[in-house]
């Protein structure tokens, strides 16, 4: 099996609470290396509902429900009910029968629950709570 692109770990370390709702924190567990912790966004900016994915190269990806986060700070729109691209990878990190999948260019992260698949949208540069 391959191994998996450091920038596609460090996504994962902070990767999505459920596809059911958002949680303060969750582990996921994977083919290789520690579990990975994900967490939901900042109390102070009113962020509890969004969950933030980050890359270690500043790209991040959201789970956003409740449409906190101004549109103009994202590439494209939070769906619940997306479909899962033909060319998206499986990570093989998985949490509570969730399994997480990105696209293949890396513009939009998915958690698939069953038949269930979110699209998590990547924020602009310059995003980000003070």
């Amino acid at each position: 099996m391959n191994k998996l692109p450091a920038a596609l770990l460090a996504i994962l370390a902070t990767a999505a609470c459920s596809a059911g709702g958002p949680a303060e924190r969750s582990t996921w567990t994977g083919p290789s290396g520690p579990p990975l912790v994900a967490h939901a966004g900042e109390k102070h900016c009113d962020w509890e509902s969004v969950t933030i994915l980050r890359l270690d190269d500043d790209r991040q990806f959201v789970r956003d429900p409740e449409g906190v986060i101004d549109k103009q700070w994202l590439e494209s729109a939070y769906d619940p009910h997306a479909t899962l691209p033909a060319d998206a990878k499986d990570t093989g990190y998985r949490h509570d029968g969730q399994r997480l999948w990105l696209d293949a260019n890396g513009s939009a992260a998915y958690v698939v629950d069953g038949k269930t698949v979110e699209q998590w949208p990547r924020t602009r540069r310059g995003w980000g709570c003070d």
